[in-house]
């Protein structure tokens, strides 16, 4: 798989700031990927070392949609929690955390 592919975006949530405190980041991935695939994408993206990989898939909702309260199903995600190395951290992650912060 291709790094680029494997990290879809970063999981920005009241629970993922409170792993940042501890050097872990979530991120959602591609369903294929696999915990290797995505332990070389951050290191290799982002330059840091990482510990440990932890993943979770997700299943779809049924959910009603609409003024006549289709019944549609939501689809299926996988996400990553990413610990790295103790003094390291993920820029992406530090500049969304500090505002969150300035704004309180």
């Amino acid at each position: 798989m291709n790094i680029h592919t494997i990290l879809k975006s970063p999981r920005l949530t009241e629970k993922a700031y409170m792993n940042i405190a501890r050097s872990a980041y979530v991120f959602d991935v591609d369903l294929k990927a696999s915990k290797g695939d995505i332990k070389e994408a951050v290191e290799s993206l982002f330059d840091v070392d990482v510990v440990s990989v932890r993943t979770m898939t997700i299943r779809g909702k049924k959910k009603a949609r609409g003024r006549s309260r289709k019944i549609v199903k939501t689809a299926k995600l996988k996400k990553a929690v990413v610990e790295v190395a103790e003094g390291q951290t993920i820029s992406i992650f530090d500049e969304i955390y500090k505002s969150e912060e300035e704004k309180k």
